[in-house]
């Protein structure tokens, strides 16, 4: 199907064509990671830091979905 090039379909993930980047953090799991650096990957998949990205509107925020899983492996 054809979907047009806008945000609601970018955000829904609908439009094919969008770009999407990935951060990695060194450490072989959440418990050896280093405390602030898994808290602040915390806070950014947080619901208070997708809404930090959203507002700053550079970037879309990730689905509840993805948010979810990325918060579960930091624990």
């Amino acid at each position: 199907p054809y979907y047009a090039y806008s945000l609601e379909n970018i955000r829904s993930r609908k439009y094919p064509l969008h770009d999407e980047i990935y951060g990695y953090a060194d450490g072989k799991s959440a418990a050896t990671m280093d405390p602030k650096v898994r808290e602040f990957l915390r806070f950014i998949v947080s619901r208070e830091g997708q809404q930090a990205v959203a507002r700053d509107g550079k970037y879309l925020p990730l689905t509840a979905e993805a948010s979810n899983a990325q918060l579960k492996k930091l624990q």
